[in-house]
C-alpha cells in the first residue's frame, strides 16, 4: 500500500486521518495482530468468486524444508 491509496481512519471527533505505511517493531507484533484479527487476510480480494478462507493453526508453524524432514 502506498501513501496515495486513499485509506483513512475516521476518529471519534469525525476527523479523517490518512493511513501511513509503517513497519512492525517485530515479527512477533505482526503475528499477534493477525492472530487477533484474521479478517485482515482478505481472501475475497484474491478471488471474489471463490474467496480464500483462513484458519489459525499456530502463530508460527514449522514446515519441512526437505523431503522426509
Amino acid at each position: 500500500m502506498d501513501a496515495g491509496t486513499g485509506v483513512f481512519v475516521l476518529t471519534e471527533a469525525s476527523a479523517l486521518v490518512p493511513m501511513q505505511v509503517a513497519s512492525f517493531a517485530s515479527e512477533d507484533d505482526f503475528q499477534e495482530l493477525l492472530a487477533r484479527f484474521p479478517a485482515l487476510l482478505a481472501g475475497d480480494q484474491m478471488d471474489s468468486a471463490n474467496p480464500r478462507r483462513f484458519m489459525l493453526v499456530d502463530r508460527e508453524q514449522a514446515i519441512a524444508c526437505e523431503p522426509g524432514g
